[in-house]
């Protein structure tokens, strides 16, 4: 995992695969998949329990692919995508939350 969050080029995950000093970059890939179910699961238990309260957050990721190798068919492109964090609130009143008492 620490490979994989500083941005470690494949062939290095290779070779420390095979000397043993770290997983597999597919491991690591597998593990992360897996580890994003649970908490899509956990989110939306917490999504439809009506006594739990929570924010979500979002924001845009972007990620330029800049291609250093100019063949044909490749074209540098902007990847963009959406990031969230789900924050549950605690020890709130979830009156507060109604509309009925305010209009």
């Amino acid at each position: 995992m620490y490979d994989f969050v500083q941005s470690v080029p494949y062939d290095i995950f290779t070779y420390n695969s095979r000397i043993g000093t770290s997983v597999a970059y597919s491991t690591v890939i597998r593990m992360l998949k897996s580890l994003s179910l649970q908490e899509a699961a956990m989110v939306k238990l917490c999504g439809r329990d009506l006594t739990k309260w929570g924010v979500l957050v979002t924001g845009n990721v972007q990620n330029y692919l800049f291609q250093r190798d100019q063949r044909i068919g490749r074209t540098n492109k902007m990847n963009v995508g959406l990031a969230a964090t789900y924050i549950e609130i605690e020890d709130i009143c979830p009156k507060a939350y109604h509309l009925d008492d305010k209009l």
